[in-house]
């Protein structure tokens, strides 16, 4: 059965942001009588950034189609061996091992195909079959998939490698002033990938159905004009309405292979702007959420044409929160107007292939290359950050009960109280001048090695040399004086019981289910805010909105009845306190667990298909013990209720002292979920770090050599204000659409209730106001109180009135 492997995708150095854009197209269109129009279309691209093989200012110019195309082959030639090097490392394979090679690519031409060029080059054997698919466009991706599983079903065992190679910014017709054509310019970039489809063996999708189809009397509404001055892009303005028309086909192609595509457990499409993702989240009953990948590739790179497919799954990889036999569906759409779309189930790793920055490179994602140097050898790369993009941190103050690291270096770190949203000084200043750091927490043994930098916290988070399981029996260094996790929990395992348990919990958030939670979500918050109405202002936002909110949509989702929930936070509020102490926070989980510990007993009329029904399920079936199911149950009861509780209020007291930002939010409803994620970026909801993990060998990380058996903490926190990765990382940005934070964590242990905490805090920013567009506070901010030695920070109350 063929299996698509982890691709690779790499991004030229050249950057431009979409603040550079529009002021471009001010400047350069000041005339234009639909000026108006295309900057607000480019506005709404949701493309935050893309990269560019060459400097803008040569972008600009146009030297006539020969020297373009020239330009087109020196680059391919320079940045596809290293993507090809890096697919096929990751399949385990050589270019010996290949049998075909597709490369697809729309925005050059070479005769003979680059297919030529790599099999003289790369070492692969004279009898490489090729097909080069160069008029399909964005629906490429998808094609490039199929035909590789096509060839695999029809040679099997055979081995398929996929090179999608797009340098959009090659066809930028400066003397093309349609409002189309406008948009374009705003909206594609350009990116470099490769993957292998396996025949036997192979980590990642196992492709088990493909089909195309093509919308009939639309061949127009996406082209090229050739012409003397080389490729002119057109676009319809029914384009972005498409997915009306191919929703019902993709319902169709996955009920005929008996699948629902309403729920699925990933989704990856080609993301040619967020009406179309918009488009399938609302036709195909699947949550927002579930486009996350794509979005991610839009805002970060722009419309990559066929390369969007590739980088999207490379994101799916990278994520690690998809589940073994997961159905899935991938989907390419382009000129014709053409899908491209294909099923698959997801196989897991039986031993992690370790690449990019898992195989010692601290500074890249795993599974991503950094750019290769214009006109240099084949291999040989830049730096990943460019002088355009990397800003000189601001110098950070030493807080006043700072102590300076010893002699060895380590720092010790007894976390403040902070006031409000104040970020921890410590953190930030090791973020900026010591990213790898040691230091000792108040409770626990020695010392941990702390991570701050964005992408050396993915790069722990997701590298299995770093394990969860082995942090148990240790006294590591620690906030809390008591360790929090039950053993067996789910947070604390690693591949392949961590898989298996995780199995368990996706059960409950498909998207029918979510569906059905939403539903219940907006009747509990409509009666809270009902229970407000009636008692007036002033009163405690945190005891008749924030708490009692996600305590009982946890409830629903653990099946615990509505009169046993208070109990539930009284436990929840221990167990996470640092000032109640360890026989306290002890006895309270101890109550909580035999609490669950009668799970099979516990039912409620809340939604269908709980969570509490899935764990007693598969305590039934064999596939958890009781006591992993009672660590589950815990975890999330405690994730779900207090997290969600406390990181709501900080929002709404976040608003409530951004009185420009609410006023936005008020006039543009629409803006809610950008604004959520910034949100979740921007606070700081948690003191200190969370759970340890503890090198399972030698392993350097940012430069920095960490010893088999050391115990590593990652602050999300800081990654959420790396100045390399969000610009301006202080500042409260709701026009942020590059926002790749981590907030939910990163890799295996990404939190698979991340859907729903969205949904939560969407209804209650959009509901709150709706009911009281006069919400303010009812003290002044100063005399607002703020939890004392939590673990999660939040206020303790929030006086409102209106």
């Amino acid at each position: 059965m063929a299996v698509l492997c982890r691709p690779a995708v790499t991004v030229p150095e050249y950057v431009i942001t979409a603040e550079q854009t529009l002021g471009l197209v001010r400047t350069v269109h000041r005339d234009h009588p639909q000026l108006g129009l295309a900057l607000r279309l480019i506005e709404n691209t949701g493309v935050g950034k893309r990269h560019l093989v060459q400097p803008l200012e040569d972008t600009l110019r146009h030297p006539g189609f020969e020297a373009r195309n020239k330009l087109y082959e020196a680059e391919a030639k320079a940045r596809v061996p290293q993507v090809v090097r890096q697919a096929l490392e990751s399949a385990e394979l050589s270019a010996r091992d290949i049998d075909l090679i597709v490369y697809v690519s729309c925005t050059g031409f070479m005769m003979p195909s680059l297919t030529a060029w790599l099999i003289n080059t790369m070492g692969f054997r004279p009898g490489t079959r090729q097909l080069p698919i160069a008029q399909l466009g964005c629906a490429a991706g998808g094609a490039a998939v199929n035909r590789a599983h096509d060839f695999c079903r029809a040679y099997p065992g055979a081995n398929v490698l996929i090179v999608a190679c797009e340098f959009c910014s090659l066809s930028y017709q400066p003397a093309d002033l349609g409002v189309g054509t406008l948009l374009s310019n705003g909206l594609f970039g350009d990116a470099v990938a490769a993957a292998v489809v396996r025949g036997e063996g192979g980590t990642g999708i196992r492709l088990e159905h493909n089909a195309s189809h093509l919308v009939p009397g639309t061949e127009d509404w996406i082209a090229y004009a050739v012409r003397d001055t080389g490729f002119h892009f057109l676009l319809d303005k029914r384009v972005p309405g498409t997915m009306e028309a191919l929703a019902p086909v993709l319902t169709d192609v996955a009920g005929q292979h008996g699948w629902d595509v309403s729920r699925l457990g990933f989704y990856i499409v080609h993301a040619g702007g967020p009406r179309i993702l918009d488009d399938l989240s609302k036709f195909l009953n699947v949550a927002p959420e579930a486009f996350r990948f794509s979005r991610a590739t839009l805002s970060e790179y722009g419309n990559v044409a066929s390369v969007v497919v590739l980088d999207a799954l490379a994101r799916l990889f990278d994520e690690g929160s998809v589940e073994e036999g997961a159905q899935g569906l991938i989907a390419g759409f382009g000129p014709g107007i053409t899908a491209e779309m294909a099923l698959g189930h997801w196989t897991p790793a039986q031993e992690a292939v370790l690449v990019g920055a898992a195989a010692g490179g601290s500074r890249a994602a795993a599974g991503r290359t950094a750019p290769v140097v214009p006109g240099a050898r084949p291999g040989a790369t830049a730096p990943v950050r460019t002088a355009d993009t990397v800003r000189a941190p601001a110098p950070v103050p030493a807080p006043a009960a700072y102590r300076a690291p010893d002699a060895r270096g380590v720092h010790f770190w007894t976390p403040p109280d902070l006031p409000g949203l104040t970020f921890d000084p410590l953190l930030a200043r090791l973020l900026h001048e010591e990213p790898v750091a040691r230091v000792k927490l108040p409770h626990g043994e020695g010392h941990a090695w702390l991570v701050t930098r964005y992408d050396d916290v993915r790069f722990v988070s997701i590298d299995p040399r770093f394990g969860r399981r082995a942090v148990m029996g240790r006294d590591v260094t620690r906030l809390a004086p008591h360790f929090i996790p039950m053993d067996g929990a789910v947070g604390v395992c690693d591949p392949p019981d961590h898989t298996r348990m995780r199995r368990v919990v996706a059960r409950a958030f498909t998207s029918r289910a979510l569906g059905r939670l939403r539903e219940y979500a907006q009747a509990v918050m409509d009666g809270l805010l009902d229970r407000m109405a009636e008692h007036g202002g002033p009163l405690d936002l945190v005891a008749y909105l924030n708490r009692p909110f996600p305590l009982a949509m946890v409830g629903a989702l653990m099946g615990v009845p509505e009169e046993d929930r208070p109990q539930m936070a009284r436990w929840t509020d221990t167990i996470l306190s640092a000032a109640q102490g360890r026989e306290a926070s002890e006895r309270a989980k101890a109550e909580m667990a035999g609490y669950f510990r009668r799970l099979p007993e516990r039912r409620t009329t809340g939604p269908g298909d709980d969570l509490g029904d899935a764990l007693a399920d598969a305590v039934g079936e064999g596939v958890l013990s009781l006591d992993e199911a009672v660590g589950l149950a815990v975890l999330v009861q405690i994730g779900g209720a207090h997290a969600v509780r406390n990181n709501s209020a900080n929002m709404v007291y976040a608003l409530l002292t951004h009185p420009a930002h609410l006023a936005r939010l008020r006039a543009e409803p629409e803006l809610v979920p950008q604004a959520v994620e910034e949100l979740l970026r921007y606070i700081p909801h948690r003191n200190a770090v969370g759970l340890a993990r503890i090198a399972l060998e030698d392993v350097e990380v940012g430069g920095v050599p960490i010893r088999a058996g050391e115990p590593v903490y990652v602050s999300y926190l800081t990654a959420n204000r790396d100045p390399d990765v969000f610009a301006d990382p202080g500042r409260l940005d709701f026009d942020r659409v590059h926002n790749p934070h981590v907030s939910f964590g990163y890799g295996p242990h990404f939190c698979p209730a991340s859907a729903l905490a969205r949904m939560e805090s969407e209804i209650l920013l959009r509901s709150l106001w709706d009911r009281f567009p006069g919400l303010r506070l009812a003290v002044p901010e100063d005399e607002l109180a703020w939890e004392r030695g939590a673990l999660i920070r939040g206020p303790e109350k929030l006086p409102v009135t209106w």
